[in-house]
């Protein structure tokens, strides 16, 4: 192969991803809160587009743009005019990774969830229409009305028939190589990127492990039929591994394919053949290469993205357009209905329909009120005695979280920080408000109102003394944390008398003990061979008669109180019923909601070392942490609404 290196460069700094529209440039960066900067063709700034959050994706189609941003969602902006011009932002269900446009749908491959499709017919006004289950997709493709979709853990590509948008059906798996990614379609040939590890590697984190980071590569697959595919090959570029950036896509320009990996640069090979032609390197950055993570070809030139460096242009070959496949017309939708099959003589109904997503519910004044965190719908007050709503408030910025204690209501408004608000019947007051730095999108208050944790990011947590709720104040902060905007674990039931326990799937169990003086926050960890303590929506865990109960492996593990042993070589407790999400302890029942698959099991735990299976249930809801009332048993629902539970307390 012919080795180039990029040099010529943009200067605005390191980016994620790039595409061109109408004779200019677009490229995303995470600087300055997220940002959308246009350029000429020959890489002069236009205009700058700040606060879109941690941008991944970007992909244009007659003239939107639409952009991924992890934990910031989708937005949409207009770009026909000289400057982009934002339509919506809508915040999906879970972090919103890679973005596909196909007729008048987003799909939107998420981190645990699989792909979320969002009608944007009314780019003004996104509607959810559903997800489709398939697990941790970075990316994905539409070719003739079947969904691709790159699986990363798995390592595979799921093929789905998209005809009826209602009801996705999974025709066909195709095994990768490494860590599955980008992929795309044509002519009945299936180009799938692939990363990091070899498929079959026996520990992730031993670099002596001979599939270490032997995972790099694209895949080709004839899908002339989906439901049968053939293999043709997997082209190996090399060993490379990087945790900070993993991304790998191919594209087609003309009979040319490219593939980006993270950690190699840009590859140029013979679509026909798979006879290589080019290989283009990054500059070096930090004595080291600068990792690669997004292309395209517009007018001829590619242009290169990188996350440590910049936007880079070459044109010392001459490109074809980059391929991408379209359909016209448009897919009608419909409003998506509550589905959950019962089980165990236990229901799950959806006890309100709400026109925003319910993410979070909390209970006031005893047996009298809800309220529901229901993101741009504000907060909600719900009367559980005959579900009717009795009061909105219309709140600045996304509500994603709501505590309560006493007549004191707590709101959690990501970029906008923390509310405190004071309610005399249905009539809110707000008494304060106060920004913590970064997206606050989970709370909790201590037993007696006087203080409040909130996670801030996914890396901080502070804690705030709301003594006077007029005037909140940060009496002590921990940074460096990472796990808990992905486990979203504060615990139900303190930990050891302590006052407030946040439980991270990386760190431990973090508490803090304010209410008994002590106002910092401490760590108990316990070790695992892999490293990780659990991941994303499985890692529940829930406090039983001073025990810690921790999910693992379709069951839990109890955790000893030392941290001394592994925790992945603790006995496994199970109800011989896959138990995994977050955790719920109400009464001797164990509530758990596994968000990412839409599954709520509960358990009889009265004896925790021999759990007793109770229910299934099955929703294509979003179960959240369930929350005890005299009037039962809510979840949050997300689009699903509020869900009831009727399993005993």
């Amino acid at each position: 192969m012919v080795e180039y290196t990029l040099n010529k460069k943009a200067g605005i700094g390191p980016c994620m991803d790039v595409r061109g529209w109408n004779r200019r440039i677009f490229a995303i960066q995470r600087q300055n809160g997220g940002r959308l900067c246009l350029l000429t063709p020959d890489l002069r700034p236009i205009y700058t587009y700040e606060g879109i959050g941690n941008v991944r994706q970007i992909e244009i189609k007659n003239g939107i743009a639409a952009i991924s941003a992890r934990e910031d969602g989708l937005w949409l902006f207009d770009v026909s005019g000289d400057e982009p011009l934002l339509l919506s932002h809508y915040r999906t269900v879970e972090f919103a990774t890679g973005v596909t446009i196909y007729k008048n749908l987003v799909f939107i491959s998420c981190r645990q969830y699989g792909v979320e499709i969002i009608d944007i017919k009314e780019p003004k006004e996104p509607r959810y229409v559903g997800v489709i289950r398939v697990g941790e997709v970075q990316s994905a493709c539409v070719y003739e009305n079947i969904l691709y979709c790159g699986v990363w853990g798995k390592m595979k590509v799921v093929a789905i028939d998209i005809s009826d948008i209602h009801a996705p059906r999974t025709v066909a798996e195709y095994p990768l190589s490494g860590r599955g990614d980008g992929v795309v379609v044509r002519d009945g040939m299936l180009y799938a990127a692939t990363g990091q590890h070899r498929r079959g590697i026996k520990n992730v984190t031993d670099v002596n492990d001979p599939d270490f980071g032997m995972g790099n590569g694209v895949e080709v697959f004839d899908v002339t039929a989906p439901d049968s595919p053939r293999h043709i090959l997997w082209e190996f570029f090399g060993k490379g591994h990087s945790l900070a950036f993993d991304m790998w896509k191919p594209m087609l320009c003309g009979e040319l394919l490219l593939c980006n990996c993270s950690v190699m640069g840009v590859y140029g090979y013979d679509s026909r053949t798979m006879e290589g032609r080019f290989h283009i390197l990054p500059p070096d950055t930090r004595d080291k290469k600068d990792p690669v993570t997004g292309t395209t070809v517009f007018e001829g030139r590619l242009y290169v993205t990188t996350g440590q460096g910049d936007l880079y242009c070459f044109d010392e070959l001459e490109f074809n357009d980059a391929y991408r496949y379209d359909a016209k017309g448009t897919v009608e939708t419909a409003e998506p209905n509550f589905e959950c099959t019962d089980g165990g003589g236990v229901s799950l109904t959806q006890a309100y329909a709400s026109e925003h997503p319910v993410l979070s519910v909390c209970e006031i004044e005893e047996g009298k009120t809800l309220a529901l965190a229901m993101g741009y719908g504000g907060i909600g007050l719900i009367d559980p005695r005959n579900m009717q709503n009795t009061a909105t408030l219309k709140t600045r910025g996304f509500c994603y979280d709501v505590k309560s204690q006493g007549a004191l209501l707590c709101g959690a408004f990501g970029e906008c920080g923390v509310a405190i608000y004071s309610l005399d019947g249905t009539a809110f007051t707000e008494l304060s408000s106060i920004t913590l730095g970064a997206s606050v999108q989970q709370i909790a208050i201590s037993e007696n109102g006087r203080f409040l944790v909130a996670v801030c990011g996914s890396s901080v947590l502070k804690l705030l003394d709301i003594c006077d709720p007029a005037r909140p104040k940060v009496i002590s902060t921990l940074s460096g944390v990472r796990g808990p905007f992905y486990g979203e674990n504060l615990l139900t039931h303190p930990y050891g008398g302590k006052g407030i326990s946040l439980f991270c799937h990386r760190e431990g169990l973090i508490y803090t003990d304010p209410e008994g003086g002590d106002r910092e926050f401490h760590t108990l960890s316990w070790r695992t061979k892999k490293g990780f303590m659990g991941y994303c929506p499985e890692n529940g865990c829930d406090v039983v008669d001073g025990h810690i109960l921790y999910a693992r492996k379709g069951g839990y593990v109890i955790l000893p109180a030392d941290g001394d042993r592994y925790a992945d070589e603790l006995p496994i407790h199970s109800a011989k019923e896959q138990v995994s999400g977050k955790y719920c302890v109400v009464g001797k029942s164990l509530i758990a909601t596994e968000r990412a698959e839409g599954i709520v099991s509960v358990l009889d735990v009265s004896d925790i070392e021999h759990p007793a299976h109770i229910a299934t249930l099955r929703t294509n809801a979003s179960p959240s942490k369930a929350v005890s009332t005299d009037n039962g048993i809510y979840i949050a629902g997300r689009y699903g609404g509020l869900l009831k539970c009727d399993a005993g307390r």
